[in-house]
């Protein structure tokens, strides 16, 4: 028994082995996800006829894992992936697929931890390379189940976001170019993803509306699209911006992979600012955060942020002004005359 089942957005598909029944998402196209699912059952069935799974070097699999990558997912995932293979390259030589095991993984995360990287990062590295095990299970290939491969402790951090004297040195220090990306993350809170698809099409200046909407070839988080007002400060640096960077579709103009980017403006903060804290991803959390000071509602902050689920703004609720011991205050369920019984 298989079938194809819709879940709010997204096409699952259902089918037995043996006695457990499995359930793999499988996107919110349908055709991609019949598409998919077909693959899947044409797997099994070479499999269960006796032709068993197939044997591929690591190398083989990894190019044709980053076309996979490619085709089903967005360019900041796929320039991930092409980090993370390459981290694992560096760190342990493989030649079959069949050759990463959970021992090989559980070394790998040895090998990172001891050269200094997040327990967040490695958690996402080996996560990854667990999908790519699992995918290559479902094309047909001899892999390993390192489903076994547990995560590292992390400790809970708040997010990190930059003072407000961090920010002036920030725009005194930067060029127009970065000064437009600071302006865009901190008076909007886009990712740097929205950012560089954000078209000046995308901007309607009598509404004063910054529209976050997809693109034939990309697709804001959760698919979900937002308007964020215009703040006045990033209103006249886009007008500005505007006037001097040319008649261009994109407002930031970027050719290279994002993830360069991300490591561009890192250098900007340690060469040039000697901010030794903090990433791009900041700017947004400096929105957030900034937002979360002034008493703005998590609600608001949410539809802002474009989080699906507002408990994602819970990381800024150490923020708020209003304290817990008022909020307790406000609760009027007596009479203040009313004595209370024991």
């Amino acid at each position: 028994m298989s079938n194809l089942i819709k879940r709010g957005r997204t096409w699952y598909g259902r089918w037995r082995e043996g006695e457990r029944e499995i359930w793999k998402a499988l996107g919110d196209n349908r055709v991609t996800a019949q598409q998919k699912m077909a693959e899947i059952l044409h797997n099994k069935r070479v499999i269960q006829n006796g032709s068993g799974p197939k044997e591929i070097g690591w190398k083989d699999f990894e190019e044709k894992y980053l076309s996979y990558s490619k085709t089903n997912k967005a360019p900041t995932s796929l320039c991930r992936d092409k980090i993370i293979f390459k981290n694992f390259d560096e760190a342990i030589p493989i030649g079959r697929l069949n050759e990463v095991t959970p021992e090989v993984l559980e070394r790998f995360k040895q090998i990172r931890k001891e050269a200094g990287i997040q327990s967040s990062t490695i958690n996402r590295e080996v996560n990854i390379l667990r999908s790519a095990l699992k995918r290559a299970k479902e094309w047909g290939y001899r892999a390993c189940d390192v489903s076994t491969v547990g995560k590292l402790p992390e400790p809970k951090k708040r997010p990190q976001f930059f003072s407000k004297e961090e920010i002036e040195l920030m725009l005194e220090k930067a060029d127009p170019f970065w000064k437009a990306i600071i302006h865009l993350g901190l008076y909007a809170g886009l990712r740097l993803g929205e950012m560089l698809a954000l078209e000046w099409r995308d901007i309607d200046w009598e509404r004063r509306i910054l529209r976050v909407t997809p693109k034939p070839h990309w697709h804001p988080k959760d698919y979900d699209a937002r308007d964020i007002p215009l703040h006045p400060t990033l209103e006249e640096y886009l007008k500005n911006w505007l006037a001097v960077s040319g008649k261009r579709a994109k407002v930031i103009p970027w050719s290279a992979p994002s993830c360069q980017m991300s490591s561009r403006f890192n250098f900007f903060l340690r060469k040039r600012c000697a901010i030794m804290q903090g990433s791009m991803h900041s700017l947004r959390h400096s929105f957030a955060s900034y937002l979360a000071m002034a008493d703005v509602s998590p609600y608001k902050i949410a539809r802002l942020m474009g989080h699906s689920d507002v408990r994602t703004t819970e990381i800024y609720s150490h923020l708020f002004p209003s304290s817990l011991q008022e909020a307790i205050d406000r609760l009027t369920l007596l009479s203040a005359n009313t004595p209370s019984r024991a």
